[in-house]
């Protein structure tokens, strides 16, 4: 478990906890096909690891899903067959239980199932707050990879996450290229390798593109604009997977990109700041032809190419 509560998350547990008296059923150990509601992510990387227990959950209940981003329901609803939906019915007795990742554990969720009054409650017991609400907790292990925390959630509802769980391709892009270069993290920046633009002046040409997303082209074309590269922009996260999927390799941060690659069986050399190596146990690359580097140079870059 995390570290002690402040003061101020102190009084904003110990105001749900009082709200939540008399509110929150015992679990009522019912057995057979569950109604489930889940609570997903909005991070891109996160939700590509987390699809597999989402998978298991699924198959063996009645799972909803809910999640704020649209894009995000489409990646979901391309790879797992249930119910999706922007905002889940939150009448008291419409589930039987609710999973929540330690990532989505904040105020205005844990309001909604206490005044759903959901029976079954699991939940990653990651720290003190909020720990009271879960009465299936599951512990959140820092030396264990993202996908085992994130399994434990769908076993402890009796169903068991499979391996491995690809994304769905679901058409092509308009040019293949065999090296994609992810150099540049819009969400956060401290991830980008200062060796970048080293490497990227020794890879020019036609089989070599940096990708990123749409909003992220401005600072992209402003470092590297002026290297004989193409800069991709793919308009769609469905986009960004088929592209990636016709690479042979992708070079990039500790992010989405190199999580969707590894995913998709892609040779990615997954590269972290000094700074994150601390979540190398989490999110290591678990693709035996991947690569995970600390701050590495750019000839050691180049002799993995």
């Amino acid at each position: 478990m995390e570290r002690t509560m402040t003061i101020p998350e102190r009084v904003n547990d110990y105001l749900m906890r009082q709200y939540a008296k008399n509110n929150l059923p015992a679990d009522s150990r019912k057995e057979g096909r569950l109604k489930v509601l889940l609570y997903a992510m909005e991070s891109i990387g996160d939700l590509v690891l987390y699809l597999p227990a989402i998978r298991a959950i699924a198959d063996r209940h009645n799972l909803t899903v809910a999640c704020k981003n649209p894009e995000l329901l489409d990646l979901i609803a391309a790879n797992i067959g249930c119910s999706l939906t922007l905002s889940p019915n939150e009448r008291p007795g419409e589930f039987d239980a609710v999973v929540c990742h330690q990532l989505q554990q904040w105020t205005p969720i844990v309001r909604k199932v206490i005044e759903m009054k959901i029976p079954i409650r699991v939940g990653h017991w990651w720290r003190e707050k909020y720990s009271w609400l879960w009465n299936r907790k599951v512990g959140w292990r820092r030396d264990r990879h993202y996908l085992f925390n994130s399994n434990l959630l769908a076993e402890s509802l009796g169903a068991y996450p499979q391996f491995p769980h690809r994304l769905a391709v679901l058409g092509e892009p308009r040019q293949e290229y065999s090296v994609l270069i992810q150099p540049h993290s819009s969400k956060d920046p401290s991830k980008d390798w200062n060796g970048y633009l080293g490497l990227l002046s020794q890879l020019q040409g036609a089989a070599v593109a940096i990708i990123g997303s749409p909003s992220e082209k401005v600072v992209l074309t402003q470092r590297f604009g002026h290297l004989t590269v193409t800069i991709l922009s793919p308009e769609t996260l469905q986009d960004a997977i088929n592209q990636i999927a016709t690479a042979r390799m992708l070079i990039g941060n500790n992010g989405a990109l190199a999580t969707i690659a590894d995913n998709l069986g892609i040779e990615a050399i997954q590269i972290f700041t000094r700074g994150g190596a601390h979540y190398i146990p989490q999110y290591r690359s678990l693709n035996p032809l991947s690569k995970t580097m600390v701050e590495p140079t750019v000839q050691e870059i180049l002799r993995e190419i």
